[in-house]
């Protein structure tokens, strides 16, 4: 958030910290899913990127981008250790 420029030019910046409470994300996580199939088949995400339209999925991979994970990955199936 900018405040103010000063007489040098400088612009000030006026930092806050923000909380956003936010419920956690319920994702099933199945031996034979990966971690695009459970954010696929989670009603929460599925619902929010619309992801039964084409540009819904593009939006799912989109997300993945961001978060720096690549498709390649998160279509690998879970392994859980014994």
């Amino acid at each position: 958030m900018i405040s103010k420029t000063t007489s040098s030019g400088y612009i000030a910046l006026n930092q806050t910290l923000t909380t956003i409470m936010r419920p956690s994300l319920d994702l099933a996580v199945y031996r034979h899913w990966s971690l695009f199939e459970s954010l696929l088949h989670s009603a929460n995400t599925a619902t929010s990127f619309k992801i039964w339209t084409s540009f819904g999925m593009k939006k799912m991979h989109q997300f993945f981008a961001e978060m720096g994970i690549p498709l390649s990955q998160c279509k690998q199936r879970c392994v859980f250790g014994i």
